[in-house]
């Protein structure tokens, strides 16, 4: 039994965020199908956005280049209509698209245009379902309650009593992401973790009763699935199994009856982890192979993640390393695009981009209110001067001076934000850079340590290889087993080569070292490149299958190449180079 509930409430967040504004039907007929591409045609044929933004989400049995291409259809429709209360939904409606297939960093920026329009416009019921949607992408758990109860705000300016229930089920979400690492067993030793548990426990199941009230006041089966599911998941964690599996049955069920698809895949997936944990092994591997279907079918790329790493598991534990290679390899593939679709580097630039723009617009008013007074003092000074002309010349002067005084106050005050903000927005500015040269590096990093685990679990299969005796039935598995080595060997390659030149600013680098240097090689560029993303001999070594002897030749000759004394290191030429590059 799992007793670490950290598993189930990352998932939670990842997907279920994705039910606040996302319902489908799936199952159809090629009838069906038609239909409905023939309704959605009659509706963009009469630029009825909204309506096809509606039908969109609720087809998911479409294919998802065919509703990718009717979004952007609907997207350029949108941009040329004058309603930004348009435009904003179907940035939402995008948004939730991406949402749905895993690609955070696109979701993430759609929702971002949504509330940057309906904030303008105080469109409140937009604004409360992009933010709340928007949180489920944000890894940072204070952060992620933050926005969502800024959401149930939005939510009860608008009265919307549907989307306020599914604040409420967010944010009991975000109270039960705090038991990530926390093990119930734990809990009976430590009275101050006990407590604690205690704490956001209550708070938790305080915002599920709210959204619960909620949702059966308005018979919402979409608020009454994942409830469902998030009662199952706590009991899953205390050890209830069989009454978890209930639950997810009920949750599958009311997702179903909700049109939430990938609700019912969740479903489908726990409860087979639930019949693992039994010993029930047939209904176990039934489920999974269900879910695994569903899942590659809309493109669930974190579901399929969490299916792959049970089969790896599964397949090691019986011995079958044939099986747990395949899938392994499977898992790499599916690591890698998620890597590229969800990086929270990517996100926190886009937030300072967002906040970049949201100050350019606060300058934008400061400057429009400036115009403003200039007008209102010209007017304050002809005013002035009519009633000065039928008073006292004494009188006329004093008052004049008086209305001078406070309009140079007024602009004063102005100017003095306006330039605030400007420095704001230049500190604004280098942060952005700084985080796109990090995640350059970062993203590096993820690449070469992937090939690492590749290398480690080739080593593992050598290893137990040597155990099997040369027999004719083991010679089948011998042969499948080399024609995998040099598979993962050949992807391995292009990962590494693949390393050396995915940052912009490395490849303005190399584009420099290129015209300087004629003598380096791409072996040579390859090392430099490891060399200046921090990696120690021992790890440079490993990625290119040498020794950390060949390492310091290497490394020694690259020297000589490069013309480097022994007082200055490759960082400090690295720091060099670039630094001439920007200023170039």
């Amino acid at each position: 039994m799992n007793t670490n509930f950290s598993k189930y409430t990352r998932i939670r967040i990842l997907i279920f965020g994705l039910l606040f504004s996302t319902f489908v039907v799936s199952g159809q007929n090629s009838d069906s199908i038609e239909d409905t591409k023939l309704e959605i045609k009659r509706l963009l044929d009469s630029h009825r956005i909204i309506e096809t933004n509606d039908l969109i989400k609720k087809s998911s049995f479409l294919d998802i280049e065919y509703r990718l291409g009717v979004l952007n259809k609907n997207l350029a429709l949108a941009s040329q209509n004058n309603n930004p209360d348009v435009l904003a939904s179907t940035y939402l409606t995008f948004g939730n698209f991406w949402h749905e297939q895993s690609n955070k960093v696109k979701a993430f920026d759609y929702y971002l245009n949504c509330e940057s329009i309906a904030k303008k416009n105080n469109n409140h019921r937009l604004l409360g379902i992009s933010k709340m949607n928007r949180s489920s992408l944000l890894d940072n758990n204070e952060d992620r309650i933050e926005m969502v109860k800024e959401s149930i705000k939005a939510f009860e300016k608008a009265k919307d009593t549907h989307n306020l229930a599914k604040a409420h089920l967010n944010t009991g979400v975000g109270y039960g992401l705090f038991f990530n690492s926390i093990k119930l067993k734990d809990t009976l030793t430590n009275p101050e973790l006990s407590k604690e548990v205690r704490y956001y426990k209550t708070n938790m199941f305080q915002h599920y009763r709210i959204a619960q009230s909620l949702g059966k006041s308005i018979k919402s089966n979409d608020v009454i699935a994942t409830i469902n599911i998030y009662y199952a998941e706590w009991h899953k964690y205390e050890g209830k199994l069989e009454l978890a599996k209930a639950l997810f049955e009920k949750g599958k069920n009311y997702s179903k009856l909700a049109g939430f698809y990938k609700g019912e895949v969740f479903c489908i997936k726990e409860i087979a982890s639930i019949e693992k944990e039994l010993g029930n092994k047939e209904a176990m591997w039934s489920l999974y192979a269900l879910a695994e279907k569903m899942a590659k079918k809309n493109n669930y790329k974190d579901y399929l993640k969490e299916i792959y790493e049970n089969y790896i598991t599964i397949y090691a534990e019986n011995d079958d390393y044939l099986k747990a290679f395949e899938y392994q390899k499977l898992l790499t593939h599916v690591n890698l695009d998620l890597v590229n679709s969800g990086n929270q580097d990517k996100l926190r630039i886009l937030g300072l981009q967002n906040e970049l723009s949201e100050n350019a617009f606060q300058l934008e008013k400061v400057e429009a209110q400036q115009k403003f007074n200039k007008w209102l003092i010209v007017f304050s000074i002809f005013i002035s001067i009519f009633i000065a002309v039928s008073a006292h010349l004494a009188l006329k002067n004093r008052k004049r001076k008086m209305v001078l005084i406070n309009n140079n106050n007024t602009i004063t005050k102005l100017e003095k934000t306006a330039v605030e903000i400007e420095l704001k927005n230049k500190k604004l500015e280098e942060e952005l850079l700084k985080e796109k040269v990090r995640f350059g590096q970062e993203h590096l990093m993820l690449f070469a340590n992937q090939v690492v685990k590749i290398e480690n679990f080739m080593k593992l299969l050598k290893s137990k290889i040597k155990h099997l005796k040369y027999e004719e039935e083991n010679q089948d598995i011998i042969n499948d087993l080399k024609i995998s080595f040099a598979e993962v060997t050949h992807g391995q390659n292009h990962l590494k080569q693949l390393n050396s030149y995915t940052s912009q600013l490395n490849q303005d680098f190399f584009f420099y070292i290129n015209k300087q240097y004629e003598n380096i090689t791409k072996d040579d560029e390859q090392l430099l490149a490891y060399i200046i993303l921090n990696m120690d001999s021992k790890e440079i070594g490993r990625i290119l299958n040498i020794t950390t002897d060949s390492v310091y030749k290497k490394r020694h000759r690259l020297r000589k190449k490069l013309n480097l004394t022994n007082e200055n290191s490759f960082r400090d030429f690295y720091e060099q180079i670039t630094s001439k590059i920007s200023n170039g």
